[in-house]
């Protein structure tokens, strides 16, 4: 778990807790009752004589007697219910156990049900004297209407909204900034944006103006050749590489007299090729290009104040609670380092260009304070009182910079261009009209310049979304259209019987057992019996004779890598790796905010191939640490949700807030701003039902019980919250995953070996743990999966990033291990999940005007679920695309561009999994993330790496 105290996951085999007895007398504990199985829910009888107790026996939880005064332990009842010792017992390990006032039996819980078990003489069980006490209630629960917004998947145009590294001009007369993979220059105030450069071979990031707000450096990328550091004119004009190694280069700046330039180097491995990736740190180089000296190998964010001899540079020294964040100098020689100030977290600083201020970011705000010389580390935060502090943002705010004067501090969120003037911050620097704002950025129509709240300026533009050209006709196939032919029941009445249980039945689905679908640009046009369509002359006809066609897989849970170091792939592996597999759609409910939400904008620009990308961006994390989301209170959900919808979010992930209170500021924030809210479930039963009560739109993450009975299924199937239960990483016992890694060899898959490289299946596939069925809880939570179903509860795949593609067939297969069958569980893979997150206008089932995102099976999988990883061709938004190759096929066809690891051996220097929930506690799982590192690694210090 987050902070690194705790695991999920633990070995029931051996010993995991124990019994210990305090010697109220003398202090003294000492270990009682320990070995394998563990030892919970001690509980001595009245008359002192025995102790009863609760451990694992052949993998059975058991109800177990100690004699205290022997030792002697005997076995009581083998028939309990699976104990919470493999995950994270906050709540209790097991039910509380009682005995009766004559120390004659003990009454437990187990199955749903309360019991009573006489002991005999010996200690054991008597016979036929195990007996139920009859329990029953009658109750009426409020449950809040879960929180859902239609969304408009794919309009025609789209408002692109995240725009990075923005940078105003030295003279204030533009803006530069990174957006759908360029740089692009827009005049201030007003003025429509424009490419810096024409280059449409290589993305582009990360620019920064010369003093004299006459050239522009920024870093590149291309998967063929990697990156470069260029310069080029405003202008207009070719761009020059100053960089004589290529590499993976971020953060450039221009020093004062604009002679040199500094820069970071940042190894690759994953979704970058590791290549000339040693010596990484900082740079210096020549502006007008020539050899690259390394200054330090220490520190982030290099800038320069006043002073073309000294760097600045951001280093942190994280902690199990803290950041430790610190803003240094060295001289260009890279000696004579001095530290000026430290934060607790900040995640930006930036001195100001005369040297006199520096502005931080922290806790998702900004601040400024004078640049104070006193030959010592200063702190600073936002309850500091050692020195002037101002907090100028009002919603946020991100890549913090100066105006060229030193008299305006600029920062963005989302599309908008935020600034705030220093002598409308500090009233000693204005004098003459004190506690007046001064003129900000330009207002919009109805805002007065005098208003003290920052006005944000959208600098950037709208986009047209990527169609295709052409017609395509699948003729032939079995179509599983996923249309439900008999609308689902909106809601359930539970049943009047004390103790009955009721099932929903499916609604039928429509099957056109020989059909043909025609699809044009992005959406379909028709679809219906073979001899009903009409093919046009101009459509590309697949012939799918002896093929099954359904709709695209939706992942709602599918976390996985965006880009690396802020650097966006031109092709990412995991991506293409998603779609073979049928993957169309996928929604993270973590990652980091601007690497995914750029994928998005340039996946619905057409610029990259990839699955519908949809996400919550950073989480809402309760925990500690630089992206802590502090909510004590209604307007700081509204802030940190407002801050999230800003940068294209529809979602929010409310990430272990520990009181419940506020994970309902969350949800009534998110109602008042028409979003949703998908809370980690975090392995703690409680928890996840107050969020049924409360309204979350779902509960990510299985339950951690082995069964749920009526109690919990009625109280959920009368909610519309939905169970995304994500079983490969399943809690309770044995992630699923381990199953598949366990009974296929996955090593073997040369379709998956395409597109996922090598040295991360193999580790975990060729040399896997084995166990017996009994060992795997996911599947006793399959089965809860299919009670939730079967009353009406939205239950959904998600693949969790373990392993790109094939993953989420694990879930589909562990779903039917369930009891669920083929069609229940592909309804849970396509229309359940577009219902979920509100997409189902446009997908989630193969209709006229639904878009094109289809999956077409080589093998039947209604009548064997196993075989749902035979995608033949997966076409996402018109884009037709031979699975097995993923090579573009069709009116626009195109062989795929070779991945790094295909053309070149280089270490891929990481090999966990593909995802990162930044939380969940698997080992590897978010590893570099402060508080998720494997356990007994340290978090390490800020640096280019």
């Amino acid at each position: 778990t987050p902070g690194g105290s705790f695991e999920y996951s633990k070995d029931s085999t051996g010993q995991i807790y124990i019994i210990s007895r305090l010697d109220r007398v003398k202090g003294e504990t000492e270990n009682w009752i320990t070995g394998p199985g563990g030892a919970i829910r001690p509980t001595p009888s009245p008359d002192g004589r025995s102790l009863a107790f609760v451990r694992r026996d052949n993998y059975k939880t058991c109800l177990f007697l100690q004699d205290i005064a022997s030792g002697q332990i005997r076995k009581v009842h083998d028939q309990l219910e699976r104990d919470m010792q493999e995950t994270w017992a906050i709540h209790g390990v097991y039910p509380t156990i009682a005995w009766t006032p004559d120390s004659a039996s003990i009454v437990y819980w187990a199955k749903g049900k309360i019991w009573r078990v006489a002991i005999g003489n010996t200690g054991g069980p008597r016979e036929s004297t195990i007996t139920e006490i009859p329990f029953h209630v009658k109750t009426t629960r409020r449950v809040q209407e879960a929180v859902r917004t239609p969304i408009n998947v794919a309009p025609d145009t789209f408002d692109v909204r995240l725009i990075k590294t923005a940078e105003v001009s030295p003279n204030g007369d533009a803006v530069a900034y990174q957006a759908l993979g360029h740089i692009y220059v827009r005049p201030l105030p007003t003025g429509e944006p424009r490419r810096l450069t024409s280059d449409n071979d290589r993305f582009e990031f990360c620019p920064s103006w010369s003093r004299d707000g006459q050239s522009i450096v920024f870093t590149t990328w291309n998967d063929q050749e990697m990156g470069a550091v260029r310069v080029a004119p405003v202008s207009g004009g070719a761009a020059r590489d100053i960089t004589n190694q290529p590499g993976i280069y971020v953060d450039p700046v221009f020093s004062p007299d604009g002679t040199k330039v500094i820069f970071g180097k940042v190894s690759g491995g994953y979704l970058l090729p590791n290549l000339n990736s040693r010596e990484t740190g900082v740079y210096v180089a020549p502006a007008s290009g020539g050899e690259m000296k390394r200054l330090t190998k220490r520190g982030t964010n290099p800038h320069f104040g006043s002073d073309n001899s000294r760097v600045f540079l951001v280093t942190s020294e994280p902690d199990k609670d803290n950041d430790n964040t610190k803003l240094i100098s060295i001289a260009l020689d890279g000696l004579e380092e001095r530290e000026h100030f430290k934060s607790a977290n900040a995640t930006e600083m930036r001195v100001s260009p005369d040297g006199q201020w520096v502005a931080w970011a922290e806790r998702f705000n900004v601040y400024v304070t004078p640049f104070t010389l006193t030959g010592r580390s200063i702190d600073i935060g936002p309850g500091a009182n050692n020195q002037p502090i101002a907090k100028v943002s009002s919603d946020a705010g991100i890549s913090l910079r100066w105006s060229g004067d030193s008299k305006r501090v600029t920062w963005t969120l989302g599309p908008d261009l935020f600034s705030k003037d220093l002598d409308a911050t500090f009233t000693w620097l204005h004098p003459t009209s004190p506690g007046t704002a001064a003129d900000l950025t330009h207002p919009r129509e109805g805002e007065s310049k005098n208003d003290d709240k920052p006005i944000g300026l959208n600098v950037a533009f709208t986009q047209h979304k990527f169609v295709p050209k052409g017609k395509v006709a699948f003729v032939g196939g079995k179509i599983i259209t996923m249309r439900e032919l008999v609308p689902a029941k909106d809601s359930v009445v539970p049943p009047s019987t004390p103790n009955s249980t009721w099932t929903l039945p499916d609604p039928p689905i429509e099957i056109i057992a020989d059909g043909t679908l025609l699809t044009d640009g992005d959406r379909i046009t028709a679809v219906g019996a073979r001899n009903a369509v009409h093919v046009p002359a101009d459509a590309f006809v697949v012939d799918c004779t002896g093929l099954v066609l359904a709709p695209g897989m939706i992942d709602v849970h599918a976390h996985g890598a965006q880009g690396q170091a802020g650097i966006t792939p031109q092709h990412n592996w995991g991506q293409y790796a998603n779609l073979a597999f049928g993957v169309t759609t996928i929604h993270d409910p973590s990652n980091d905010t601007e690497e995914i939400f750029a994928a998005s904008e340039l996946q619905r620009a057409g610029m990259i191939v990839a699955p519908r990308t949809f996400s919550t961006g950073t989480i809402l994390y309760g925990a500690t640490g630089s992206f802590k989301a502090e909510i004590n209170s209604l307007d700081d959900a509204l802030f940190h949700l407002r801050r999230m919808k800003a940068v294209g979010a529809f979602s929010v992930k409310s990430y272990n807030q520990p009181r419940r209170d506020q994970r309902q500021q969350v949800i009534e924030a998110a109602r008042q701003l028409g979003m949703m809210v998908v809370p980690e479930g975090g392995s703690l039963l409680q928890h996840n039902l107050t969020m049924v009560v409360d309204g979350h739109t779902g509960v990510e993450h299985s339950l951690p019980c082995e069964n749920i009975y009526q109690d919990i299924v009625q109280l959920w199937g009368a909610s519309k919250t939905g169970y995304t239960p994500t079983l490969v990483v399943g809690y309770g016992g044995i992630a699923g995953e381990n199953y598949w890694y366990d009974r296929t060899n996955v090593w073997e898959n040369e379709k998956l070996l395409r597109f996922v490289p090598r040295q991360i299946v193999e580790p975990r596939s060729r040399r896997r743990e084995h166990a017996p069925d009994s060992d795997y809880n996911t599947l006793r939570s399959a089965r809860i999966c299919k009670d939730l179903n079967d009353v009406g509860i939205t239950v959904h795949i998600g693949a969790h990033g373990q392993l790109p593609g094939l993953a989420a067939h694990w879930e589909l297969w562990m779903l039917g291990q369930g009891g669920l069958s083929p069609i229940q569980a592909m309804r849970c893979a396509t229309i359940q999940g577009a219902r979920y997150l509100g997409l189902d206008k446009d997908l989630g089932s193969l209709e006229v005007g639904k878009l094109a995102d289809i999956a077409v099976y080589a093998k039947d999988w209604t009548a064997n679920l196993r075989d749902s990883d035979s995608v033949k061709y997966v076409m996402v938004g018109g884009r037709l695309f031979n699975a097995d190759t993923m090579d573009e096929i069709g009116h626009n066809a195109r062989p795929r561009s070779p991945f790094y690891f295909e053309r070149l051996l280089p270490s891929i220097g990481y090999t966990g999994t593909f995802g990162a929930c930044h939380g969940c506690g698997l080992p590897g799982c978010g590893s570099g993330v402060r508080g998720t590192m494997p356990e007994g690694e340290v978090p390490m210090e800020r640096g280019y790496r």
